[in-house]
């Protein structure tokens, strides 16, 4: 999330023309859209949210592998997980003219939204936090490196410069959370609607909220207000 391309999605309501993931979606070649936009920033140095960065990491792995990234995650991830019950929603834009120009190959399927598209039930979701909690193992066989699932951990650029404690890591948000005198680093996946997977090494803990309140950012009583107000208070 620190390409430097000029990117708005936060603090414009999605479904807005202003907004970029909007027009994304609504692009009919959603890699050049987000390829199309004016740097801002220097690559590297300051943190924006993107999900056409996303979408780009998506186009790396089909060309790289030939598979869409859901086929790539159900091969590698999913199905070695026990994960089945799932769905990944498709753009509205056709992914065929990007094949076209950028491979040379012809596929008139719709691309999966990379960032936004998938649902996942919340026991699955916790198959995935117990992936990273137990550096990437999964009943004895490791299905992400243990090098890529510890470096998740680490805070690899600050996501406001006022705020130390808040970081960002390989589309994971870091932080952390001062709760009765005692710190505790999360990891943490964050999802529209208030999904949320927390994770904590030192307590072995794993939290999964799911939850139905799209495209509101203002809620109080949220996910990592459950944590600091009810759930972390109640270790020992």
């Amino acid at each position: 999330m620190s390409s430097g391309i000029k990117w708005e999605e936060n603090s414009i309501p999605h479904g807005t023309s202003a907004n970029n993931e909007t027009q994304m979606e609504r692009s009919k070649d959603p890699i050049k859209y987000v390829l199309s936009q004016s740097m801002d920033t220097l690559p590297g140095t300051v943190w924006n949210y993107n999900s056409g960065g996303v979408q780009i990491l998506a186009a790396i792995i089909k060309n790289s592998t030939g598979l869409t990234v859901d086929n790539f995650a159900d091969n590698f991830l999913f199905k070695p997980l026990g994960i089945k019950d799932y769905e990944w929603i498709r753009m509205q834009s056709d992914f065929s003219s990007f094949m076209e120009h950028y491979l040379g190959k012809k596929n008139k399927s719709k691309f999966p939204a990379a960032a936004s598209g998938l649902r996942l039930t919340s026991r699955d979701l916790l198959k995935l936090g117990l992936l990273y909690l137990n550096n990437g193992r999964w009943n004895d066989k490791q299905i992400i490196t243990e090098n890529f699932a510890t470096e998740t951990f680490k805070s690899l650029i600050g996501r406001d410069i006022n705020i130390p404690t808040k970081g960002y890591s390989y589309l994971f948000w870091t932080q952390v959370d001062t709760v009765n005198k005692k710190y505790y680093p999360l990891l943490i996946a964050r999802g529209n609607g208030e999904q949320r997977i927390f994770i904590n090494k030192e307590a072995n803990l794993v939290v999964v909220i799911t939850a139905g309140n799209y495209n509101k950012s203002n809620i109080l009583n949220n996910g990592e207000m459950a944590m600091d107000k009810y759930i972390l208070p109640s270790l020992r």
